[in-house]
């Protein structure tokens, strides 16, 4: 039950415990109650694709920034409405042997629902960015046609046709172990 503003009021409901032999059944109450703090807000964790996180990365929505913490968290805090536009983790920022992607990703796919204003509109798993696989990096060639393929995962390719494409560099395909959020 993760509640929403128009959801306040108590909740009473049974809970119940079972080993598959014996079973238990507690009736609880939930009070649920507005928010003190009436800024908008939203938050969440930022992990590698082994479940460690990623500290000191920029996280922006529209010019709004904040940095993960040494948890991977972050808190991105409006001074009135959640401004429309992807939520942007800035990876390539991070320093270290390890390469990280840019994601951008609207933060309703990462809510599951929009952006609620005056509530900290907490993401419910952590953001996972999975390291980018450069000694397999193929290139491509704007002016020519370009197949890219990787020895990580045998069969994938990807063609570029010539003048399909701007970019001129390094391109990779990798296996994702995490979807990103």
């Amino acid at each position: 039950f993760t509640p929403l503003p128009s959801d306040e009021g108590t909740y009473t409901f049974d809970v119940i415990a079972s080993d598959g032999v014996l079973q238990t059944r507690r009736t609880v109450s939930l009070d649920v109650v507005a928010d003190a703090d009436t800024t908008s807000r939203i938050s969440g964790v930022v992990q590698d694709a082994a479940g460690n996180p990623l500290s000191g990365l920029l996280v922006d929505l529209n010019g709004t920034t904040a940095n993960t913490l040494a948890d991977g968290s972050f808190r991105l805090t409006f001074a009135g409405s959640i401004p429309a536009g992807p939520i942007v983790v800035h990876g390539e920022q991070l320093a270290g042997p390890v390469e990280y992607p840019v994601l951008s990703i609207d933060p309703a796919v990462l809510l599951g629902r929009a952006a609620i204003d005056g509530i900290d509109n907490a993401i419910p798993r952590p953001i996972f960015l999975t390291a980018i696989d450069t000694a397999n990096a193929g290139t491509v060639v704007p002016a020519s046609d370009s197949t890219i393929t990787t020895p990580a995962i045998p069969g994938a390719s990807v063609f570029i046709g010539a003048g399909s494409t701007s970019h001129s560099g390094p391109l990779v395909i990798m296996e994702i172990d995490q979807v990103p959020a």
